[in-house]
């Protein structure tokens, strides 16, 4: 989950009290930047397929919220049959400022992407607007998209490309004022010169690739406090965060170097760390029947809903 949607509404509500009527409309009226959409139609191979693959499921997790979560169980498996379909919600419960559901990102030619160009979708994950140009909610974090390589972009896209079509249209978002109007201020060209052109760096273990990785995973959104949407400075991936999750509430780790944060664990057991997560692929989904607890199929098949 995301928190920089709540950094960018509370940051946007507190400026707008200072915004004058003439620069509102000048923002209303000024059109959304971005670069030049792209014209390439993108290659599918298994090689780029099995990069957007570990890109869209590890590190920038977009099924995460593009499918509807069962959060009766443990880490909130995908709903057999939503993955890429979108319908997760927030909203005013949860102090969203408006109502907005995740898109449908599946290659159904109507409710999905699957009419959308490869250079719209491209535009859409790092540059955050939708094919006709209008931003997308800041709940999906393409301002860290943004520095995505133009090799990794082709790598999600082709993974975009490979879901399998859903027909499940999602509402409209509506978000309120002043994210409404601000969210016009947020989308901007990818690539140091604006061109929409971004230098993919080859994987390397070093502190700049892996401050990529962190970029486009948002890690720091997660593993960051802060007070009213403002991140605390100097407590840049220290924890503390919390989450409100349905019966429980979450608290990110610290994971500076600090012996308080991960300072004197050892490389193999950080990796171990993830690895401890590991869910095997048949548990990955759990079945419709099994989001609610007490379904008949959940009491007449005990286990089938059991994560690892």
């Amino acid at each position: 989950m995301k928190t920089q949607w709540k950094r960018v509404a509370l940051a946007l509500a507190a400026a707008v009290v200072a915004v004058p009527a003439g620069l509102a409309a000048t923002i209303r009226l000024r059109p959304v930047k971005t670069s030049p959409v792209w014209t390439e139609r993108i290659e599918s191979t298994p090689e780029r397929l099995a990069r957007g693959r570990y890109l869209a499921d590890h590190v920038a997790v977009c099924a995460d919220c593009h499918s509807e979560r069962d959060w009766t169980s443990f880490a909130g498996p995908i709903i057999r049959g939503t993955r890429g379909a979108g319908g997760t919600r927030f909203g005013h419960d949860i102090g969203f400022p408006g109502e907005v559901v995740s898109r449908n990102i599946t290659s159904h030619p109507v409710d999905g992407v699957g009419a959308w160009s490869d250079g719209e979708l491209v535009r859409a994950i790092r540059e955050g607007v939708d094919r006709g140009g209008r931003p997308l909610a800041p709940i999906m974090p393409y301002e860290h998209f943004r520095s995505m390589g133009d090799d990794d972009v082709r790598a999600v896209v082709t993974w975009v490309r490979s879901l399998p079509p859903v027909a499940r249209r999602q509402a409209e978002p509506q978000m309120d004022f002043p994210l409404s109007l601000l969210v016009r201020t947020i989308p901007a060209p990818a690539g140091a010169r604006g061109d929409g052109r971004v230098t993919t760096p080859a994987p390397r273990v070093d502190a700049a690739y892996g401050r990529y990785l962190v970029t486009l995973a948002s890690c720091a959104d997660c593993h960051t406090p802060s007070v009213r949407g403002e991140a605390i400075a100097g407590r840049e991936f220290a924890g503390g965060q919390e989450f409100q999750l349905p019966g429980y509430v979450l608290r990110s780790a610290n994971i500076t170097p600090d012996p308080t944060g991960i300072g004197a664990m050892s490389e193999d057991a950080f990796v171990a760390r993830f690895h401890s997560y590991r869910t095997p692929p048949e548990q990955a989904e759990v079945p419709p029947q099994c989001a609610t607890p007490s379904s008949a199929a959940t009491r007449s098949c005990p286990g089938a809903c059991t994560r690892a």
